[in-house]
């Protein structure tokens, strides 16, 4: 049984977060931890300042436990049938998200984390502190929810990748399948490329592959298909257009393409106007683990 965990300060993109994570738990028949991390102001003294009194971190994490408990009655009052309700339980900790996490880690097994996005386009989701922070030091793959995401069961999920070493990439398309498997989605591999990048002998070796990995996973419901544009911003544009996409899938490269299209295409849709739900996997230097 998959373990989500949702991390959440209770704000309007939170909860719109916290629905969709309520959604996937039961999807995938998992587990759905709801956390909130409670940053505990410190009191310095310095000359000439008057510091007000602050409230103690008892008092900070009874309020956070109080709110967590709203949330978790507000997630399943809707739900009568007792067999489709995941199992929810919520815990509140001082500190940064990262730490809190990394701490949770120590003792529970965590598949996903999922957190709603706090600006606005793929450069605020992708490059924001905390979201940086979370991917590059820890494990496990992030969901970021953006608040104009449709919340909807996951059918369709699109991986896009510039396919510079095929063969690692397949290793996230496997863990992406592994994931797709349990939900019963099919995964649209998108290459977005010149015509003469994609030659007939590039596509007969990535379908060589993808045949592969679909007899490896017993699971067929895997498709490729390259894009024919020399400008990568407008192919994963049309990714992101096409309606039958639910969830998009990335790879977070230290400086990888994906980074390099937001800092120099800031202007463009794909910064702006992210409308469905993001899937981060760590890129992992020689090591891909199958989840």
């Amino acid at each position: 049984m998959k373990n989500l965990l949702l991390l959440t300060d209770f704000s309007t993109s939170a909860k719109h977060a916290a629905v969709f994570a309520y959604s996937l738990a039961k999807q995938i028949k998992g587990r759905l931890m709801l956390c909130n991390t409670v940053i505990v102001p410190t009191d310095l003294s310095m000359a000439g300042l008057i510091v007000w009194p602050l409230p103690d971190t008892g008092e900070l994490i009874k309020d956070s436990e109080s709110e967590l408990r709203n949330l978790k009655f507000s997630l399943e009052k809707h739900e009568h049938d007792e067999q489709l309700k995941p199992l929810l339980t919520i815990r509140s900790y001082p500190g940064t998200p990262v730490n809190v996490v990394r701490e949770i880690s120590e003792t529970s097994e965590i598949d996903f984390i999922i957190m709603g996005s706090h600006g606005e386009g793929l450069s605020s989701l992708i490059l924001g502190n905390h979201t940086r922070s979370l991917i590059n030091e820890l494990g496990a793959p992030l969901f970021i929810i953006p608040l104009s995401a449709k919340l909807k069961p996951i059918n369709h999920i699109g991986f896009a990748t510039e396919f510079n070493d095929p063969k690692a990439d397949m290793q996230y398309v496997k863990q992406i399948a592994e994931f797709a498997k349990t939900i019963d989605a099919d995964v649209f591999i998108t290459h977005v490329c010149s015509e003469q990048e994609c030659g007939d002998a590039f596509e007969k070796s990535v379908e060589k592959i993808l045949l592969e990995i679909c007899a490896e996973i017993s699971y067929s419901k895997i498709q490729y298909k390259a894009v024919l544009n020399t400008k990568t911003k407008q192919g994963l544009e049309w990714l992101i257009d096409n309606n039958d996409i639910d969830l998009l899938v990335l790879i977070h490269r230290h400086q990888d393409f994906f980074e390099r299209i937001i800092r120099h295409s800031l202007s463009s849709k794909l910064a702006t106007d992210v409308v469905i739900p993001l899937l981060v996997y760590k890129n992992r230097v020689n090591t891909f683990p199958v989840s």
